[in-house]
C-alpha cells in the first residue's frame, strides 16, 4: 500500500546569478525526468513542479522550491524520484539544499540538510 509522502526541496542562495542558473539546471534536468523517464510530456516543471526565485525582503537571500512527486512511499515513482532528486542535489551541493519530508500517516515530518 503505503504512506503518501511530500518530499519538498528548498533551493536557498545569496548569489542571484547562481541562484537564478541552479534554477534552470533544475528546470531542464526535472523537465527531462518527467518527460522520457516518467512519460508526463504535458506536466510544465517551470510553472507546475518549481516555483519562481523568491526574493528576502532583507539581505539579499534568495529562495525557490521544487516539488517531489508525493507518491507513496515504497511505490516504484517514489523511488525513482528519490534517485533523480538525490542525484540533482548531488550535482549542486554548493548551494544551501534542504528536503522538508511530511505526509500522511504516523511518521513525523523533518528537513533534511544537504
Amino acid at each position: 500500500m503505503g504512506t503518501i509522502r511530500n518530499r519538498l526541496t528548498i533551493v536557498n542562495d545569496y548569489n542571484f546569478d547562481r541562484i537564478t542558473n541552479t534554477r534552470q539546471n533544475a528546470v531542464e534536468y526535472f523537465g527531462k525526468i518527467m518527460r522520457d523517464e516518467f512519460d508526463f510530456p504535458d506536466y510544465d516543471v517551470n510553472t507546475q513542479m518549481i516555483s519562481p526565485i523568491l526574493p528576502s525582503v532583507v539581505n539579499g537571500i534568495y529562495t525557490f522550491v521544487i516539488m517531489g512527486d508525493c507518491s507513496k512511499d515504497g511505490w516504484e515513482l517514489s523511488n525513482d524520484f528519490k534517485k533523480y532528486r538525490d542525484e540533482w542535489i548531488r550535482k549542486n551541493k554548493a548551494l544551501n539544499i534542504l528536503v522538508a519530508d511530511f505526509g500522511e500517516g504516523d511518521a513525523e515530518a523533518y528537513i533534511k540538510e544537504y
